[in-house]
């Protein structure tokens, strides 16, 4: 068995549709546990989602707090996460991953950032429409190998 993070801060709108990809990881990873790095906000809300064996209350004091920043390193560090999926993609999250989790590479992480497809910057990303994001996919195939990249599959019950 083996622990995976799942960051996500957001809006109550950005949380009700992470719900859907918090159910896939954790149809996927049926044998693993399953833990959520959170705001207040959302804290006990994320308490009673059955796909989440545990959650983490991120503060998100100040990034100049080292105190907290190394208790939250520890509370991180403690669950020897095999997989990280930041759903959040923010400053923050990228932050995080630069200075409490320095040599988690992309086998690892999860994120917009080591998913896009080479030669694309999350700027290049983010300035795109929505559409605009998926034009480097020509067909299904290439949709589906994306979700795989992931690590987001289709429920069994959908294949």
């Amino acid at each position: 068995m083996s622990n995976i993070l799942i960051i996500k801060h957001g809006s109550l709108g950005d949380i009700a549709q992470a719900c859907g990809a918090i159910q896939d990881i954790s149809e996927n990873h049926p044998d693993d546990q399953i833990h959520l790095l959170t705001t207040k906000p959302y804290y006990d809300l994320f308490k009673k989602n059955p796909n989440i064996s545990n959650v983490i209350l991120d503060k998100r004091l100040s990034r100049l707090n080292l105190i907290y920043l190394y208790s939250l390193m520890k509370k991180i560090k403690k669950h020897s996460f095999s997989k990280v999926f930041d759903l959040q993609n923010s400053n923050r999250t990228s932050f995080y991953k630069k200075i409490l989790l320095p040599k988690v590479g992309k086998e690892i992480w999860s994120s917009t950032e080591t998913t896009l497809p080479e030669g694309t910057t999350k700027l290049d990303f983010d300035k795109d429409s929505v559409i605009e994001r998926f034009d480097h996919l020509s067909d299904f195939q290439k949709y589906l190998e994306l979700l795989h990249k992931l690590e987001l599959y289709l429920p069994k019950s959908h294949v």
